[in-house]
């Protein structure tokens, strides 16, 4: 019973991903949508505005308040709220993963730090409105700064539970998070290279070649991921963990589900997309 509500929760998050990527990436990709595809997506926002329309008003008034005392405008944008799904999503895939997998505690953990993570770092990604380059990129800084911090907590909690008690703390932490790290410092340069994305030709479909490039980040980062999970297939952890090291720790290791959760989220995408086209071809 409870393997199956966990498949049927599974299938849903992967559909809403997927809707809200598509809704990203319409943003910065000109696209007809057809009778299908728009009730799909009409379908998703009503849904989305059903749970994140209530807090709007709230978080737009603390936006008021610091920005005034800042001396700026700030003010949700409507990507806002997908951002905050996409990053809820992932953090959720975390926790999902250390639950499973025994780590209750670390799950729980996952689950708390996490969601403060993606609505601070959501909120202020939803507060950037696109225009250029230099914007997308400054958008897609904020969920970045957010998987750093949600990688650091997660490195405490693992260096507590986990680590060598008589090493240095901070030396056990900045090892559980080095290669979180790694990544996130060339995701950055590339972020920093993307500003000059405007400089690239300009087509008829790609009408924001910076929020196209998210895309491919995206990518590059679940197949990191997944690559991650196949070198940590061997080691005392997974038998700590009372899981089987090779193909099985491989399938439970935290960064292959994460990793395939989001390769599946972009293949659906270009499904979505594909489809759309086709039935645009057919006249739909």
């Amino acid at each position: 019973m409870l393997k199956g509500i966990w498949r049927v929760v599974g299938i849903l998050s992967i559909a809403t991903s997927i809707l809200s990527m598509v809704m990203l990436l319409s943003r910065g990709v000109d696209i007809d949508w057809t009778i299908p595809a728009q009730l799909a997506m009409d379908y998703y926002n009503s849904l989305k505005h059903a749970v994140f329309g209530p807090l709007e008003p709230t978080i737009d008034s603390a936006l008021a308040a610091i920005g005034e005392r800042l001396g700026l405008e700030l003010r949700l944008q409507p990507h806002w709220s997908d951002i905050v799904l996409l990053m809820g999503l992932y953090v959720a895939a975390l926790a999902r993963t250390a639950w499973t997998t025994g780590q209750n505690g670390r799950g729980l953990f996952l689950l708390g730090w996490g969601g403060l993570i993606t609505i601070l770092a959501g909120t202020a990604a939803g507060t950037v409105t696109f225009s250029d380059a230099t914007s997308s990129m400054l958008m897609a800084s904020f969920p970045l700064a957010g998987y750093v911090l949600l990688s650091l907590g997660d490195a405490v909690w693992l260096q507590a539970f986990h680590g060598e008690q008589e090493n240095n703390w901070l030396r056990g932490i900045l090892g559980w998070a080095e290669l979180d790290i790694r990544r996130a410092t060339v995701g950055g340069l590339t972020l920093l290279l993307g500003t000059q994305a405007d400089r690239l030709p300009r087509s008829s479909i790609v009408t924001e070649p910076g929020l196209a490039l998210l895309g491919i980040l995206i990518v590059a980062l679940a197949l990191s991921l997944v690559w991650r999970g196949w070198q940590e297939r061997h080691g005392r952890i997974w038998e700590d963990w009372g899981i089987q090291s090779g193909w099985p720790a491989f399938l439970e290791n935290r960064n292959t589900k994460v990793g395939l959760l989001m390769l599946t989220t972009m293949l659906g995408t270009i499904l979505f997309i594909a489809l759309n086209a086709g039935l645009k071809l057919a006249g739909l």
